[in-house]
């Protein structure tokens, strides 16, 4: 089974701000409240990311705990970087881009995801659903967030 998914969304902050706050693992508890635990395991840990940086994210999905370990494969300062699986029940890579517009960042994020046969092709229908409504949900997150902290910050 194979999920694709790109979402993009519209921040009205700058890109070196979407970029600080996406990018730092100690924020990924806020916008991605489905991850029981995300933590730099190995690699430099900077406030943001960087090639070769692995994380290790935990999370439960239908009573079932999981663990992925993801390794950041390219990465460009302020404009994009991709992680992907090294380790965990499925291959995934997902990309992350920031692109100044009038106004604030456009912040787009790519989802690749392969998993295995089996029950996972029985429960396709309901699986790439729920994971395409959680994706979609943190984009919305990340610029509420951000939008949000920035009013208070004036």
């Amino acid at each position: 089974m194979t999920i694709r998914y790109d979402h993009d969304v519209l921040i009205e902050r700058p890109v070196e701000k979407v970029y600080s706050f996406v990018s730092d693992v100690a924020n990924a508890p806020r916008w991605m409240p489905w991850a029981d635990e995300t933590v730099v395991i190995d690699g430099p840990e900077p406030a943001g990311v960087a090639e070769g940086q692995r994380r290790l994210i935990t999370q439960t999905d239908f009573g079932i705990q999981t663990e992925t370990v993801l390794e950041a494969t390219r990465v460009e300062p302020g404009r994009r970087y991709t992680f992907e699986s090294i380790e965990g029940p499925t291959d995934f890579q997902a990309t992350y881009r920031f692109e100044p517009v009038e106004g604030g960042t456009r912040l787009t994020r790519s989802y690749l995801v392969e998993m295995p046969g089996g029950v996972a092709r029985i429960l396709e229908p309901v699986i790439a659903r729920r994971m395409r409504r959680r994706w979609q949900a943190d984009m919305n997150r990340i610029k509420e967030l951000l939008e949000t902290d920035g009013r208070r910050s004036r």
